[in-house]
């Protein structure tokens, strides 16, 4: 679990900086928020996951093709944070 939350803080970090670099609503920007939802899921914590998820995939459908696979991904992402979140 140490390594998890290592991993969190990197990825945390690694998304201010692409914020600020590039924008919120950049793919680079999105792809760290994807990866950071993702984790959070697996550390079960979808509460935290899907805001940052929701915000990738908004940022994907404006910035990507309907048929990008990044898409594909982040909604797969989101569907399982938000079962999680459900879950008893």
């Amino acid at each position: 679990m140490r390594l998890r939350h290592e991993a969190e803080r990197c990825y945390r970090r690694a998304l201010a900086i692409k914020e600020r670099l590039f924008g919120r609503d950049s793919p680079d920007a999105a792809l760290t928020s994807n990866n950071l939802g993702k984790l959070l899921t697996r550390m079960g914590r979808p509460d935290e996951a899907i805001p940052l998820l929701q915000q990738a995939l908004a940022v994907f459908e404006a910035r990507l093709t309907p048929g990008h696979p990044h898409l594909a991904v982040v909604r797969k992402n989101l569907q399982e944070a938000t079962a999680l979140r459900a879950a008893p």
